[in-house]
């Protein structure tokens, strides 16, 4: 059979543009309206301003809000996952060879591993080693701004002994 030049110029749809495949469910299921919409104002669109480690921190918590009888929570966030995600990211889940990703701990890791940039964590480290009490700053608001730097980047390698000691001879 011959073929127009039409058709080679139009697209077709391909179902399995999915990296993430969540297991079977046991049941028939529906998820709820709220818990779309939370994720659904959650998204993660890939952008360098954007925090993944805080992104899956408040997806973890949307989910746990609710559970689904037939549904593992392995299964569950692994089916809301890519709801969560926009623009860049979605651009990174589509482009993961199909069902390669198939728990939860994998998904995670791909992410971050693509997300939580090696520039990323080599900034974090060099706010953290080179880390000094501001101007007019208060030991309290320092401290903080200290701590948040080592929960962005919980992988920083400072020993908890040294921490603590390098705020103080700051």
């Amino acid at each position: 059979m011959a073929t127009s030049i039409v058709s080679h110029e139009t697209p077709f749809h391909t179902p399995k543009r999915r990296g993430i495949a969540a297991p079977e469910a046991e049941a028939d299921f529906k998820i709820t309206g709220g818990i779309i919409s939370m994720i659904s104002n959650n998204k993660f669109h890939g952008w360098a301003s954007e925090d993944p480690l805080e992104h899956l921190d408040v997806f973890e918590r949307i989910c746990s809000l609710s559970r689904i009888r037939g549904i593992t929570e392995e299964g569950y966030k692994l089916r809301l996952f890519p709801f969560s995600l926009a623009d860049k990211a979605t651009t990174w889940e589509h482009s993961l060879p199909p069902g390669s990703i198939t728990t939860w701990e994998s998904c995670k890791a791909l992410f971050l591993t693509k997300f939580f940039s090696i520039q990323r964590t080599a900034m974090f480290r060099q706010e953290i080693s080179t880390f000094h009490q501001k101007l007019g700053e208060t030991i309290y608001d320092a401290w903080d701004r200290f701590n948040s730097y080592l929960m962005k980047c919980p992988h920083h390698g400072v020993s908890p002994m040294v921490s603590p000691k390098h705020h103080y001879s700051a």
